[in-house]
C-alpha cells in the first residue's frame, strides 16, 4: 500500500513536472511571438509612412488617391489645370462605393466646398 502511494506520488510529480515544463515552453513561445509581432508592426508602420510620403498631398480613400481641399475656390477649368500641375486629374467616380467612400471622408473631416 505504501509502495502504491509512493508510485502514485511519483507519477503525479512527473505529470506536474511535464505540465510545468510545457507551460514554461509555451510562455517562451508566446514571448518570441510577441517580439516578432512588435518588429512586424514597426516594419509595417514604416512602410505605411513611406507610402504616405510618396503620395503627398494626395490621400488614399478606398482604392484610389485624391487631392481634397475645401480651401481653394476654382472653377472646373482651373481645378483641372491645378490637378494636372500636381500630376493628377479631376476625379472620375466609377462606382457607388467610390462615391460613398469619398462622401464619408469629406463629411468626417468637415470639408466644405466654397
Amino acid at each position: 500500500y505504501v509502495l502504491v502511494n509512493y508510485s502514485t506520488l511519483i507519477r503525479n510529480s512527473q505529470r506536474h513536472r511535464i505540465n510545468k515544463t510545457f507551460i514554461i515552453e509555451m510562455l517562451n513561445f508566446i514571448q518570441i511571438c510577441l517580439i516578432f509581432l512588435s518588429f512586424l508592426c514597426i516594419f509595417a508602420s514604416k512602410i505605411f509612412a513611406e507610402n504616405n510620403e510618396k503620395y503627398h498631398p494626395f490621400v488614399k480613400v478606398g482604392n484610389k488617391y485624391y487631392f481634397i481641399n475645401g480651401e481653394l475656390k476654382m472653377n472646373w477649368f482651373e481645378s483641372s489645370e491645378y490637378c494636372r500641375s500636381l500630376g493628377g486629374d479631376l476625379a472620375n467616380i466609377e462606382s457607388d462605393a467610390e462615391f460613398l467612400a469619398l462622401q464619408n471622408y469629406i463629411i468626417a473631416r468637415d470639408i466644405n466646398s466654397r
